[in-house]
């Protein structure tokens, strides 16, 4: 298996390499278990474990156990992403319920059965004279499903003969025969003497009481099917007992289809929207001259107004509107003409004036929708999420909590930031879903300008509102909202989570214990934790802000205003779509603005789109990575690499020769142009002097012409590398193929 899954990484990148978009080495410790052929499993173990933590793992552990431990971790991340609640131990406990249900069921089967059986006997207990097999088995009752397999021996040694009548008769066998197929062979695939007991019980009822034939149908449903299940539980539940590599493949397996298949079964609906809270980019705050730079010490970008003193009156910043109007736009939302500020109302110690300026029932822009695609290793696809308003706020500020939690500071100088707050519709149903959502407003909000969108320093912020329903219920169920996720990985995390905890209690009849509430997500333990119950529309008594006049629109104004926008990520998307790119490569270049530049600078400077995508994709992502560096820091400029594409395009230079010229255009900077003549690296060699090669090296290798001739395809491999080994690598591709392939096909 790992050589087969080494020789496939030998074509081609290994899956764990083209997912981090790195360079496969010949040593990649990734390549043999995870090939190209199987993306999705790096996928779910980097999700859940990480790169760099599996690379220190396998790291330690002998080569011969790697393989063992790279798909245990493959069905624990597989595991986790379909049941992040319970994960193992929720396996086994089901299993366990299952178990204890399944005794009780087969003890009403058998009760049910006994009734049965009473009419016609007089008793309510089954004979045991016919517990046993008819005679035509009793020469060796347990030779036909032994010899096969099908139950093994051990029933058979508290047998006796059979000495009721009756057995001798022909339409026994028959029935007998029957009894075994249902419960031990195809049927119900009962195995072991359980399978036998019960053809027994089945064959034992039928002779007694042919009314019985009328109740098959009920006894197969519940005793049958029962002791089926009751048998599949035992093992499943022996096998999770076993901390063993195996076991975990077992519990693994069953929990990939579990969550899926319980929902199904449940007939439960998800249902997600999200707020998301845009920091601005603006110079100064939205209602003082205060600026705000992140990481500056506490409370020293602060004045009166944004700390709330009294007398003291706010100033709207005319880039927050301009902002607000370029987001609304570009969200194809309804602008209106005419808004209005409120004030919301709510205590909390970093919100020093009791209230936050905020728009309520007239928000600057309603009613739009975005675009986006998933991403292929999730299975692509597109979407479109509909996005109820967009309004303009001021931020709070933030509380810093002591180490001990004994006490909380206040920092007021993210007080009084200007927000833009984007509510979308209940339109998502998954974790993947909503995150994507979150990521295309983050691509939109840095292509237009108006933000860095870093989650990490509080700039993209988005609030998760969950809630569960019955599938054909209109009505929502009872949102809940999470806060606290700083990363699209962790917001997928705390969803797939909520969701399963929501699902659970209304299985288990608690839907009750669903409340509406904010629940923070804790990244360590991989929970959700209760915050504060939810307030109320009513609770925040918001009126209109009566130091602010109203924002008012002109028709002129909106108009210049779209005439500025750039393009945005779905139409980048589908201009890349047309210039013959995939999916993925559209994806990678139009995820950063700045990329995205460089790519179309390249094109238009004469570069093939494919190429120069393969290059950025490849080698450059390769640099950028290493020295954690952006697009915008490096020295090789659009137009270098568009020469350098042209320059081993038209057999100037060999791809080997490329790439050591960009190393050296990224990293020192220069022209390609001067860089060739620098090092003499222009294949300069005519044709001539590389048949002449040719024919040295073919002169020095016989055999391997032979062969070749002889029908070997694979023996030409041998010529090229002493030909470019010969020239020092200046011999020209496309002539070199050419002159090969007129001297292995019998020419002089």
């Amino acid at each position: 298996m790992v050589s087969a899954a080494a020789a496939a990484a030998a074509a081609s990148p290994c899956a764990a390499c083209k997912f981090l978009r790195r360079k496969c080495q010949p040593e990649c410790v990734f390549a043999p278990y995870f090939p190209p052929d199987q993306p999705q499993k790096f996928v779910h173990v980097h999700r859940v474990f990480g790169a760099s933590n599996v690379t220190k793992l396998l790291n330690e552990l002998h080569p011969y156990q790697r393989e063992d431990a790279v798909n245990s971790l493959a069905y624990e991340a597989d595991m986790r992403l379909r049941d992040p609640v319970y994960g193992c131990v929720g396996v086994i406990s089901l299993l366990q319920r299952q178990l204890r249900q399944l005794r009780v069921d087969l003890s009403a089967a058998i009760s049910e059965l006994s009734k049965y059986q009473s009419a016609a006997t007089g008793h309510g207990l089954i004979d045991v004279n016919y517990l046993t097999m008819p005679r035509h088995y009793e020469e060796d009752p347990a030779a036909k499903l032994a010899a096969d397999g099908s139950y093994d021996t051990g029933l058979a040694s508290v047998m006796k003969p059979s000495t009721a009548s009756g057995d001798d008769s022909p339409a026994i066998k028959p029935l007998w025969d029957a009894c075994l197929k249902l419960f031990v062979g195809g049927g119900l695939n009962i195995s072991g003497d359980q399978g036998v007991m019960m053809a027994l019980i089945y064959h034992g009822g039928i002779r007694t009481n042919h009314i019985f034939l009328n109740q098959s149908a009920l006894f197969i449903r519940t005793s049958s099917a029962l002791f089926r299940t009751l048998q599949a539980s035992k093992t499943r539940i022996n096998a999770q007992a076993e901390s063993t590599t195996s076991t975990l493949k077992e519990a693994s397996v069953h929990a990939t289809t579990k969550t899926s298949v319980e929902q199904k079964i449940l007939g439960y609906e998800t249902i997600i929207g999200i707020e998301t809270h845009v920091q601005l980019s603006t110079l100064t705050k939205a209602f003082c001259s205060c600026p705000y730079l992140y990481g500056s010490q506490p409370n020293t970008t602060v004045c009166p107004v944004c700390m709330g003193h009294p007398g003291t009156l706010p100033v709207l910043n005319s880039k927050v509107i301009e902002f607000a109007m370029k987001l609304g736009l570009a969200l194809n939302c309804r602008l209106s003409m005419t808004s209005k500020f409120d004030r919301k109302q709510y205590f909390y110690p970093d919100l020093p004036k009791g209230y936050q300026i905020s728009q309520f029932d007239i928000p600057i822009a309603i009613k739009g929708f975005i675009d986006l695609d998933l991403p292929v290793e999730f299975g692509g696809g597109h979407r479109r999420f509909g996005i109820t308003r967009v309004h303009m706020e001021e931020d709070a500020g933030k509380l810093i909590h002591s180490e001990t939690g004994s006490y909380s500071q206040v920092d007021l100088n993210r007080a009084g930031v200007p927000l833009l707050e984007i509510v979308s519709e209940p339109d998502m149903r998954s974790g993947l879903e909503a995150a994507e959502y979150a990521a295309e407003i983050q691509r939109l909000v840095r292509y237009l300008g108006i933000s860095n969108g870093n989650m990490q320093e509080g700039s993209l912020r988005c609030d998760v509102n969950i809630s569960v329903r019955p599938v054909g219920q209109s009505n929502f169920g009872t949102k809940v909202e999470i806060k606290n996720m700083n990363s699209f990985s962790a917001m997928n995390r705390a969803i797939d989570y909520e969701i399963s905890r929501q699902v659970h209690l209304h299985s288990q009849g608690q839907s009750d214990q669903i409340v509406q509430e904010t629940r923070l997500w804790e990244e360590g333990a991989q929970k959700t934790f209760t915050m504060r119950k939810k307030e109320g529309l009513a609770d925040y008594r918001y009126f209109p802000e009566p130091d602010l006049p109203e924002v008012i629109l002109t028709k002129d104004y909106v108009d210049k205003i779209q005439q500025v926008l750039p393009e945005l990520p779905e139409a980048k998307r589908r201009r890349y779509e047309k210039l013959g790119l995939n999916m993925q490569d559209v994806l990678f270049l139009a995820n950063d603005n700045h990329v995205a530049e460089f790519f179309d600078a390249s094109v238009e400077n004469g570069a093939d789109a494919k190429l120069a995508a393969n290059w950025i994709m490849g080698d450059i992502a390769a640099f950028l990575k290493n020295e954690r560096l952006s697009i915008n820091e490096i020295k090789l400029t659009p137009v270098e690499l568009s020469e350098l594409i042209a320059s081993i395009k038209n057999g100037t230079i060999s791809g080997k020769i490329g790439k050591e010229i960009l190393f050296e255009l990224l990293s020192k900077g220069g022209t390609v142009k001067s860089l060739i003549e620098e090092k003499d690296l222009v294949q300069a060699i005519d044709p001539a002097a590389i048949e002449a090669l040719v024919d040295k090296v073919l002169a020095a290798n016989p055999k391997q012409l032979q062969q070749y001739r002889g029908g070997k395809p694979s023996c030409k491999d041998f010529c090229w590398p002493g030909v470019m080994k010969e020239s020092k690598g200046k011999a020209n591709p496309l002539v070199l193929n050419k002159i090969l392939a007129d001297k292995l096909n019998g020419g002089n």
